[in-house]
């Protein structure tokens, strides 16, 4: 099974490896600055802000989820305080 050039990317570390051109199958590869494997964050700069920057994002996204308080507590069509006329 060959594999898709289109959907793999190179992160060159070091010094001295800025000016190579890495291919597969004859076709270049992009190069990124970072990349996400395993659902941890690498970077060029080995620096771990990029991954830190994107734990804060999820964790508080998934907080505001639960702190939204469900629909037949917030006074909607569902509310158990609204009065039947």
């Amino acid at each position: 099974m060959k594999h898709s050039v289109d959907k793999c990317k190179v992160i060159h570390f070091g010094k001295n490896s800025s000016g190579i051109k890495d291919t597969m199958y004859g076709k270049p590869l992009e190069e990124v600055s970072s990349g996400k494997d395993s659902g941890v964050v690498v970077s060029k700069d080995l620096k771990v802000g990029k991954h830190c920057e994107e734990a804060y994002s999820k964790a508080s996204q998934m907080l505001r989820l639960h702190s939204t308080p469900p629909l037949h507590l917030q006074g909607g069509p569902l509310s158990h305080s609204a009065k039947a006329t």
